[in-house]
């Protein structure tokens, strides 16, 4: 259909180039059409009148002409004024352009032949739809371009190739390279054509979510960042590169130990285990036993001499680098301290003049010249024996190859008491031990603890911790038996076996009960209460309750007629007895054969007297010895 308009159209373009057509008049007449031309189309080019339609002009237009009687007025065009394209000035519109041609159904220029849409009379201009691809040129950017016919973007890539091309806030492709709906300009990935959207990588760190522990920080640019995951920057965790912490509290110290191996991991200043090894919350530095892996606390050895606190009594003392500055704990330095290598020592005061002798044991101890010296002395027949001020035993005086009895065992010891050929002693633990003769089991003593013992001839006495008097040896007087070693019961505060056969003790009540032979009188005291009591060969002596001195029993070398006056300590030996009167003087009566009942002067703490010979502790701390020495038992070994 559309090929025949253009045909049709396309006839009077060709005749209207004849020679036929009138010229201008130059009177400004009007022209007329030759009648030739059958402007109504009804091939009939013979008539002279057109009585459908003439020449395109009414009647009232054609002057030149006859009356038209057929129609006053040609409404069917209007004149051509312009073109020769046969068409009204309406229906041209290059009608005044007769090289533009006439088949132009849209009229925007282009030739029906050569424009895709002539046809369409809604589109108006060439602008409307310049590549026929259906969109209009104000909406379409590639209107320009007729080979691609869907860019809705316009970012040069057709819709097939683009994944956003139905954006249209999107003008070029980078807008969003990876199609993950986010702006490039908000996506740090969007170069990355592996990953689909932004949440694969939300941090931008080259590690997709389901392998970043961190991927929501938006803080974090890479995962580098927070390598373990634990909240805290890499610039800010010394541990971030270990793949097995996953909180920081695994090690807040960065030592390289776990928070529950690291007693220390909370001290923000320590940046190392090492700063505190002992965990005792001294840092290495400033702390003398951080190795020792022992210690908990600092207080395990303060003063850092490798003794801990519970066994080092000057661990408090901060100038104290090694046990040795005070070794006895008298809080006075090594240097200044002259008994500070005796462990023993506890106090300066154990050797204030620095003698070697600690203060329990030394007689004076502002006078380094005054040492040791004696706690007590007992002299028997041929022997005696002494405790120093260290509560060692000596023993000096007769020795026999099969009794040995002046060789003490070793220990320490409280009292000691010489007999007749043995000695008995009570040590620190209250046991008792004898040496020497042992013919008729006088130095063979029974187990259990006592208080005190007393050593006879050829038997012994003590009194245990109960009170009650126990004896051992012979109970044989020679002539009968008396019972010497067969004592009462009863408890007894002291008691004295005699050189023969008899014993004497105070019981409870303060009264003397005596056993054994009484030939001289010697076992029947006198009423009443006494202090002390002592029994002798065959007569025994006692200080009563005022003091004075009270004998009985043989009197033949005068030994129980004792001196007047009040007396501190008494002994009685084989037939002479000595005694320490209130001024601290030795007084001694009886037999004087061997010049034992002549002590020298001086005052005394104690004396004792054996069978020719007395030993006393003068107040000076040594032992001064009278009377009879064959065997050495009058001359005390200096300490």
């Amino acid at each position: 259909m559309r090929l025949a308009m253009i045909s049709l159209l396309m006839i009077p373009l060709v005749l209207g180039c004849g020679s036929s057509k009138v010229p201008p008049s130059d009177s400004g007449a009007p022209q007329i059409w030759d009648t030739d031309i059958d402007a109504d189309n009804d091939a009939d080019a013979g008539s002279s009148a057109d009585t459908s339609q003439h020449s395109g002009a009414g009647d009232n237009g054609d002057t030149a002409a006859t009356t038209d009687t057929a129609t006053e007025t040609d409404t069917a065009t209007e004149p051509d004024t312009g073109g020769s394209t046969g068409l009204g000035d309406e229906a041209d519109a290059d009608d005044d352009d007769s090289a533009v041609p006439a088949i132009d159904n849209d009229e925007d220029g282009i030739p029906a032949s050569e424009d895709c849409d002539d046809d369409d009379d809604e589109l108006g201009a060439i602008s409307a739809d310049a590549d026929c691809d259906g969109v209009l040129t104000e909406d379409d950017c590639d209107d320009t371009d007729p080979e691609t016919v869907t860019d809705m973007d316009c970012d040069g890539s057709p819709t097939t190739d683009d994944c956003d091309d139905g954006d249209p806030t999107s003008t070029t492709l980078a807008t969003d390279a990876d199609c993950d709906g986010v702006l490039t300009d908000d996506d740090c990935d969007d170069t990355d054509s592996t990953s689909t959207i932004l949440a694969d990588d939300a941090d931008c760190d080259g590690t997709i979510t389901a392998e970043d522990c961190d991927d929501t920080d938006s803080t974090s640019t890479v995962r580098a960042d927070d390598a373990d995951c634990d909240g805290t920057p890499t610039a800010e965790d010394c541990d971030d590169t270990d793949s097995t912490s996953t909180i920081l509290a695994d090690d807040a110290d960065c030592d390289g130990t776990v928070t529950a191996e690291d007693c220390d991991d909370t001290d923000g200043t320590s940046t190392l285990r090492a700063d505190d090894a002992d965990c005792d919350g001294t840092i290495t530095a400033e702390d003398c036993d951080d190795t020792d892996g022992t210690s908990t606390v600092r207080v395990d050895d303060a003063d850092c001499d490798g003794t801990p606190a519970a066994e080092d009594c000057d661990d408090t003392d901060g100038t104290s680098t090694v046990r040795a500055d005070d070794a006895d704990c008298d809080g006075t330095p090594t240097a200044e301290d002259c008994d500070d290598a005796d462990g023993t020592s506890t106090l300066r005061a154990d050797d204030a003049d620095c003698d070697g002798v600690p203060t329990d044991a030394d007689w004076d101890d502002t006078d380094p010249s005054d040492g040791l010296y004696w706690l007590s002395v007992d002299a028997g027949n041929h022997h005696t024996c002494g405790i120093d001020s260290t509560k060692q035993m000596h023993c000096w005086g007769y020795t026999a190859s099969s009794s040995d009895w002046h060789i003490p065992p070793s220990g320490s010891f409280d009292d000691v008491d010489a007999g007749a050929g043995h000695t008995c002693a009570i040590d620190t633990t209250n046991r008792v031990r004898c040496w020497g003769q042992d013919d008729t089991g006088q130095a063979s003593p029974p187990t259990g603890t006592f208080q005190s013992v007393t050593a006879g001839w050829g038997f012994t006495c003590g009194i245990e911790t109960t009170g009650a008097v126990e004896c051992w040896g012979t109970t044989d007087d020679g002539s009968g038996g008396y019972g010497r070693a067969t004592p009462p019961a009863g408890t007894f505060q002291r008691v004295s076996a005699g050189g023969s056969f008899h014993t004497c003790g105070i019981d409870s009540t303060g009264a003397v009960q005596c056993w054994g032979r009484d030939y001289w009188g010697e076992v029947t005291p006198p009423t009443g209460t006494f202090q002390s009591v002592s029994a002798g060969s065959q007569h025994t002596c006692g200080i009563n309750a005022m003091g004075a001195v009270q004998c009985w029993g043989n009197n033949y070398y005068g030994q129980t007629s004792p001196p007047a006056g009040t007396f501190q300590h008494l002994s009685a030996g084989d037939m002479h007895n000595c005694a320490i009167d209130s001024t601290g003087s030795v007084q001694c009566w009886g037999s004087d054969d061997y010049g034992q009942a002549s002590p020298p002067w001086g005052t005394f703490e104690s004396v004792s007297s054996g069978f020719g010979h007395t030993c006393g502790i003068d107040t000076s701390g040594s032992i001064q010895c009278w009377g009879w020495d064959a065997n050495g038992q009058a001359s005390p070994p200096t300490l």
